[in-house]
């Protein structure tokens, strides 16, 4: 039987789900999950469903479910005082918790998340229990190396992320004490594999994109003649999504397009209003809804990542209709090789631009060519992965 366990809200609910389909699901250990008589429940009650989308997933039975929210709330808490938004605190609460109950308890397999698993993965090892563990980010060492040359090539001063060396080692130390990680795509793994981790190791899955919810409006998008090419970037306005090089693109291409930047703001650098003919406008964070509405809005997605594991933006995108322009440096999957650029590259990236305003024909093309990949990667699909490598691991 397996334990799936993660404090968050990334991938482990499919991968719960993945193992109840096949009848070896024993325990969901989360924080908060939405349902009734769950605390979960309770909280999207009081702040409403939009606000616990992400808690709960469909097909899930409940009885497996073991809620541990205290240290959510009291990083919640921390938060309102000032705190940072996720605690090494709170991940290390949560992952405490859990190894006690797993010492008591041991299931034959256990499925964990970077960042709260340290404590867990040791009792693991001691008790010969088997391990799956999944790493969402590029490998540290790896990403940080990748941030530095970005800092040097755009002329920026690098200063590591907030996290931290302890976080750092926490996930090294994670990482080696795993039996096998999962990664989302290949670039992610060269990651791994460029700080020593044996590619025997490492299982890449894809993750998925919601088709009943990302699609293209019912009205076919046509674009007016002559009109500006309306480009879209979605994500946090961070150095790490590759702005600055998004920007110097946009000044040497020096054609009238429309920039909408739809993402939470970092302050990390100034947000131009205009870079040479092209118009930028800042929308902020947005609701899902409007996400959608934004991509079936726009002729192309541009994703100038210098680091990203998958990029799940751009297979929304793809979905809703939109092609996309990303880096080789993000990891999400594209029908055509072509639609990806060089990494740290502002040529590359005004080039291609180039070639959707000289070939304007292209985009409805390309259009039709993205929604036809991207309804590939559903969930069902990740879920059919994770249950071989369940089996696997059980064998």
């Amino acid at each position: 039987m397996i334990d799936v366990v993660y404090s968050g809200v990334h991938t482990a609910f499919e991968c719960a789900l993945a193992a109840q389909e096949i009848g070896l699901l024993r325990e969901f250990y989360c924080s908060v999950y939405d349902a009734p008589g769950c605390w979960g429940g309770a909280a999207s009650r009081l702040f409403g469903r939009e606000r616990l989308r992400n808690r709960r997933i469909d097909g899930l039975d409940v009885k497996y479910v073991h809620e541990n929210p205290w240290p959510l709330l009291a990083n919640a808490l921390r938060q309102r005082f000032g705190g940072d938004l996720e605690s090494m605190q709170m991940f290390a609460w949560f992952d405490k918790s859990y190894a006690k109950h797993l010492h008591k308890s041991p299931p034959s397999a256990l499925v964990t998340t970077e960042r709260c698993a340290l404590e867990s993965l040791k009792v693991a090892r001691s008790l010969g229990i088997r391990s799956l563990h999944d790493c969402p980010q590029l490998h540290p060492v790896a990403l940080d190396l990748l941030m530095k040359e970005a800092a040097d090539r755009a002329g920026m001063k690098w200063e590591g992320f907030s996290d931290g060396p302890a976080m750092i080692e926490r996930k090294i130390e994670e990482y080696a004490l795993a039996e096998h990680l999962m990664v989302y795509s290949d670039f992610q793994k060269e990651s791994f594999i460029s700080q020593g981790v044996s590619p025997d190791k490492i299982l890449v899955n894809p993750l998925w994109v919601d088709v009943d919810f990302w699609h293209p409006h019912e009205k076919p998008h046509s674009k007016p003649v002559n009109s500006p090419l309306k480009l879209l970037f979605v994500g946090e306005l961070s150095f790490r999504k590759g702005l600055p090089f998004l920007f110097e693109a946009l000044k040497k291409l020096n054609a009238p397009v429309q920039l909408t930047l739809a993402g939470r703001p970092t302050g990390q650098f100034p947000i131009p209003d205009q870079v040479g003919k092209a118009k930028l406008k800042a929308v902020g964070a947005v609701t899902k809804n409007r996400l959608r509405e934004l991509y079936s809005e726009s002729d192309l997605m541009v994703l100038p990542s210098v680091a990203d594991a998958f990029g799940w933006v751009a297979v929304e995108a793809m979905a809703c209709g939109i092609p996309v322009i990303l880096t080789e440096n993000c990891g999400a999957p594209v029908p055509d090789p072509a639609w990806r650029v060089s990494a740290l590259n502002s040529n590359a990236i005004a080039a291609k631009l180039h070639y959707y305003l000289d070939n304007p024909e292209k985009l409805s093309l390309d259009a039709s060519l993205s929604r036809a990949f991207a309804r590939q990667f559903t969930p069902k699909r990740f879920r059919e992965t994770m249950r071989e490598e369940y089996f696997k691991l059980l064998a």
